[in-house]
């Protein structure tokens, strides 16, 4: 059955892991995603976390989050900073649907590519651009990754424990930004179908995580209190935290959220006297009292795997689950069950499983249809199959490095 974007074409121009999760997402969907990178300038993202690298000259092929990030996609390359690579690039873009980056603010202007440009070679474009803090207001050259729109969004000030200092969110923050960047393409896409005029979207990354802190700046506005931290604590419900199980460094997740729950909870712990105190029967009673729970609920877990805690636990009703390594995930029966994780064959990793697409629909499937690109894998199929180029075009493209598939 035909995807949802089938025929759409998206010129793909962002790197790292936001951009990236936005369009690989598109993909998915069905929409024919062309990845542009330079072989003087190729997704960082291609390098981190790559693993057995010694001795091996394509060792930007190993990247884990690049892999992950960009499956689905067509791979080429251009470099932009010169005449002919722009000149490629404003053909494709003249017959594209999209074309989206995640570049600071001055980038696609410099480069003579912003949507004032690009409108002008195709009238019903749409353009996305994912910047640090947008494209206006005195932020706008700022530039910044994850863990700097973690801490100016506000969500570091309230992640971490009480009475410590601010946490990160590990990057959560760029799929987040992501999903919203590719949302900002669908809403696009939609308008230019009612309208036939093009569609400009101007997306904060460092506004994109603060959307999710809805809660604490409403608190912050009506109290003028600044939010608190509260580690793995709910406001209203305990217990609700993460304990510590046997083992080096495992954990258990649990979290209380009735009085029948908590009933159920007393049963598995075998009625200690102090779970049955009638004090603990009501939530606002085990709120108050939340650090007793914590103490001697911790104590039980600590001596159990946390294996042997969850299954207990979810037996009984109770919400808990295990806290998951990265080596874990693929293996974990609710992700096992709900085909979480797909594998793709891609030299020279070999088989690989990433994540397929975080949205379910009834009659299509969106599983990737390919791995994440090589550098430069489809120079020939696109440069000449789109824009009718010649063997001897390419080769003196080649030539004068504007495209490539090797780091210079």
């Amino acid at each position: 059955m035909e995807k949802p974007l089938e025929g759409v074409r998206v010129l793909d121009l962002t790197h790292w892991w936001s951009g990236p999760e936005a369009t690989s997402l598109l993909a998915a969907l069905g929409a024919d995603v062309i990845k542009v990178e330079a072989v003087q300038r190729p997704d960082s993202s291609r390098a981190h976390r790559a693993r057995d690298i010694d001795n091996d000259p394509e060792w930007y092929e190993r990247g884990v989050v690049f892999n992950s990030a960009n499956a689905g996609k067509r791979g080429i390359t251009l470099d932009l900073s010169r005449p002919a690579g722009r000149e490629l690039f404003l053909r494709l873009a003249a017959d594209a649907d999209v074309v989206i980056n995640n570049f600071s603010a001055r980038v696609m202007s410099n480069l003579g590519l912003d949507h004032a440009r690009l409108v002008e070679l195709n009238p019903s474009i749409v353009t996305v651009d994912m910047t640090s803090f947008g494209l206006t207001g005195q932020w706008r050259d700022l530039v910044g990754f994850a863990y700097v729109f973690e801490q100016m969004s506000g969500a570091a000030g309230v992640t971490g424990y009480e009475a410590d200092q601010p946490g990160t969110l590990g990057g959560a923050s760029d799929p987040s930004a992501g999903y919203i960047g590719a949302f900002a393409v669908l809403l696009g896409l939609s308008a230019r179908d009612r309208t036939g005029q093009a569609q400009h979207f101007d997306i904060s990354q460092t506004e994109a995580v603060s959307a999710f802190l809805g809660p604490e700046l409403i608190k912050a506005q009506l109290t003028g209190a600044v939010p608190d931290r509260r580690g793995n604590r709910h406001p209203r419900l305990a217990p609700h935290n993460v304990y510590r199980s046997a083992g080096a460094d495992e954990w258990v997740a649990v979290a209380v959220r009735t009085d029948e729950e908590w009933t159920s909870l007393v049963e598995v712990l075998g009625r200690p006297a102090w779970a049955t105190d009638p004090t603990l029967a009501t939530a606002a009673g085990r709120k108050e009292h939340e650090d007793l729970i914590d103490e001697h609920l911790g104590a039980w877990i600590g001596t159990r795997t946390k294996e042997d805690v969850a299954a207990a636990l979810w037996a009984a009703g109770v919400p808990a689950g295990e806290v998951l390594d990265g080596g874990e995930l693929e293996s974990d029966p609710q992700f096992v069950a709900r085909g979480t994780f797909q594998a793709l064959h891609r030299a020279p990793i070999g088989d690989l499983a990433v994540p397929v697409a975080p949205i379910r629909l009834s009659d299509t499937d969106t599983s990737h249809t390919r791995p994440a690109p090589h550098l430069g894998e489809h120079n020939g199929e696109v440069l000449q199959g789109l824009l009718g180029l010649s063997d001897d075009d390419l080769a003196v493209l080649v030539a004068d490095s504007v495209v490539g598939t090797r780091l210079p």
